[in-house]
């Protein structure tokens, strides 16, 4: 009786087979832009928001009378 051996890698792996790294890769780098994308765009509005803010304050009386200085 005799027994045949096949060669195979040790791992079980051939030559471009790191699909999941590269994906994981990928995924990471859109995650990361649409963090910084996130971050801009609530900037953007806060700023728009601050800017646009009404000059007046409310006062015990219920009367908007102008800020002080402003």
């Amino acid at each position: 009786m005799t027994s045949e051996r096949t060669s195979t890698t040790p791992t079980g792996r051939t030559r471009g087979s790191n699909g999941l790294a590269v994906a994981a890769l990928v995924t990471g780098i859109a995650g990361i832009l649409l963090a910084l994308l996130f971050a801009v765009v609530g900037l953007a509005l806060g700023v728009v928001a601050v800017a646009s803010a009404p000059r007046h304050v409310a006062t015990a009386d219920g009367v908007a009378r102008p800020r002080p200085g402003g």
